[in-house]
């Protein structure tokens, strides 16, 4: 989505709906809540914005996704 990539981990397995997402070096772990919830992050102010957005924006589908990935 945009310049940036939403990943689900198998190993995450057992936590609450979550996404990490990467941009150039940087990463997030975003907590698909609503409203979605940081985790920890390495990405700039700006970025970590635009990234938490994309999150707002399609925050169903995200959950819908990971539900079926583990489901």
């Amino acid at each position: 989505m945009g310049p940036y990539e939403f990943r689900f981990y198998a190993a995450d397995r057992g936590e609450p709906p979550h996404v990490h997402i990467y941009h150039d070096r940087a990463e997030a772990k975003i907590w698909l809540e609503n409203p979605p919830r940081l985790e920890r992050s390495s990405l700039n102010p700006k970025d970590l914005k635009k990234a938490t957005r994309v999150v707002e924006e399609n925050l169903d589908y995200m959950v819908s996704v990971w539900h079926d990935f583990f489901d």
